[in-house]
């Protein structure tokens, strides 16, 4: 009985850990280069969810507005990375990166083809790697479950 119920926890935590990852990097898949022009740039210290009781965790994330053109039009748009939540481990990383992206003319962006007014500095997706490991190894004690309950099914026979 206890390998289903590990089998479960593993599993759920993979799925639950994917459609979080999905939920969060929500947006257009169809993203195209393109070039943008720094209007305004700086870094906001942002506290970590930390256990109570222990010193909260600050990291930096970037606040941009830039504007960039697409087919003769052009847009303005605020968006770091596709995750709402992404950050930077220090205020200088943060820095140094509104330093890059006002350094020159313009910087290379990311605009979506079928969305021209969807666009993101940084187009990772993030990964759910961690999921499908738990998934995975939920899936192996399943198998592992169910092997033991044949063996004890045949032994009965």
């Amino acid at each position: 009985m206890w390998r289903w119920m590990v089998c479960a926890f593993f599993v759920g935590a993979g799925l639950l850990f994917v459609l979080d990852v999905q939920r969060r990097s929500a947006g257009p898949t169809d993203l195209q280069p393109a070039t943008g022009v720094l209007e305004q740039g700086r870094c906001v210290s942002v506290e970590r969810p930390t256990a109570p009781g222990k010193t909260p965790l600050y990291n930096a994330k970037p606040v941009l507005s830039y504007r960039y053109d697409v087919g003769g039009r052009t847009y303005h748009g605020e968006r770091y990375a596709r995750r709402a939540d992404a950050t930077f481990a220090t205020a200088a990383e943060c820095q140094a990166f509104v330093a890059s992206l006002s350094a020159g003319p313009s910087f290379p962006l990311w605009v979506s083809a079928s969305q021209p007014d969807y666009s993101v500095v940084e187009p990772v997706q993030p990964q759910a790697g961690m999921g499908y490991a738990f998934i995975f190894i939920g899936s192996l004690f399943g198998l592992f479950a169910a092997w033991s309950q044949f063996k004890q099914w045949r032994r009965a026979v």
